[in-house]
Formats: structure tokens, sequence, C-alpha cells
């Protein structure tokens, strides 16, 4: 029933316990939204399947370490996880709050003008309303 996600948790050498394999199906269902761990435990729990939160924050902490997932942080603190690890930009909806993936990515040469600069990491949220929220 899970096998994709199995498979895929072996290939990045995780032991595909149930926990994670559910939680995985869970971000594999979900892959065009930006979760929280909330918003995760809270869909299990909703659907009576018991997993703790501490379970679900370990699962994601794993799978971020290991690079099944990566992350957007907002400007308020809160934490926000995908499975879409492509190169690309966030855009907030400051009313709904809805996160949007754009695709866009900073170029070599714009990177090289900061040639004295470490970068480890890029990361940019643009912030305004979307289509729907512009009535």
């Amino acid at each position: 029933m899970f096998e994709k996600e199995i498979e895929e948790l072996k290939s990045f050498n995780i032991n595909p316990s149930k926990q994670r394999v559910l939680v995985l199906n869970y971000l594999n269902e979900h892959s065009d939204k930006h979760n929280t761990v909330d918003d995760i435990f809270k869909a299990f729990r909703d659907n009576d399947t018991k997993l703790s939160l501490a379970t679900i924050y370990n699962t994601i902490s794993l799978f971020k370490r290991e690079g099944l997932i990566s992350n957007v942080t907002l400007p308020s603190g809160e934490v926000k996880y995908e499975r879409d690890r492509s190169n690309h930009i966030h855009f907030e909806c400051k009313k709904c709050g809805e996160i949007y993936n754009m695709k866009m990515e900073l170029s070599d040469n714009f990177l090289k003008e900061y040639n004295d600069f470490t970068i480890e990491s890029k990361y940019v949220l643009l912030r305004g309303l979307c289509p729907n929220c512009q009535d």
C-alpha cells in the first residue's frame, strides 16, 4: 500500500517505520501545500491515527536533515514544510496566509557579485495579495 514511501525512505537510508511512512505519505498527498507540524498532527488526530506530536516533530526533523523536505520560515516565526525541493521562491498572501511557490532562480551571475560571501542557502519570500484576495 505504501510501497512508494517505503522505497523513498530506503533510498535516503531511513528506516521505513510505520510512523515515518505515514508522515511521508501525508506529505506526498499534500505536496501542493506548505504544512506545519501542527497541521500534520491535526490531520492524523482527525483521522483517528495515533501519532504523537513528538513523533511528528522527530520525523519532520529527520526528513529535513536528510533532504526529503525543505522548510519555509515565515516572518512570524512559523515554520512550514514542503516536498518541493526545486529552486523556487515563495509568495505569502498577507490576507489569507496561503504560501505559493513561484518559479524563479537566483542566477549565478547575481551570486557572483557577492563572491566574498559564503552562501549556504538561498531563501526569498515575497509578500502581498494573492489573486483570490485582490477583490
